[in-house]
């Protein structure tokens, strides 16, 4: 280690134009940044979404609904609802404590077929 030296200076590369995440996006067009005018920029919504949405604020998608109704035979949750915590913490609990009891239930078998062969 005694060619190291920890503060020297080292080149670092050069920033590409073409950026490797650019190819995440897709094809979404780069858009130059704007300087800053002391407004917030906010982007013009499409002409058909605007053409298209109802006077009474209720979006349609798909034929259906966008408001309160749920459909035929679902129940009536919000998206993405998930359990509760102490719920999912209470079934990993009871599942670890039924897989230690099979596992303290097949030792003790075990110790009792160890014991009769021992005896015969």
């Amino acid at each position: 280690m005694a060619g190291y030296d920890p503060q020297a200076r080292r080149a670092r590369p050069s920033v590409t134009d073409d950026s490797p995440i650019d190819d995440l996006l897709g094809q979404m067009p780069v858009e130059p940044v704007e300087p800053v005018t002391g407004e917030p920029v906010v982007p013009e919504p499409p002409e058909d979404a605007v053409r298209n949405m109802p006077s009474d604020g209720e979006v349609t998608v798909d034929g259906g609904s966008a408001g309160g109704e749920t459909p035929s035979g679902a129940e009536a949750r919000p998206p993405f609802d998930t359990p509760q915590v102490e719920m999912t913490d209470e079934n990993a609990d009871r599942l670890q404590r039924l897989a230690v009891l099979g596992a303290v239930i097949a030792f003790v078998l075990l110790l009792l077929a160890r014991r009769r062969r021992t005896r015969r």
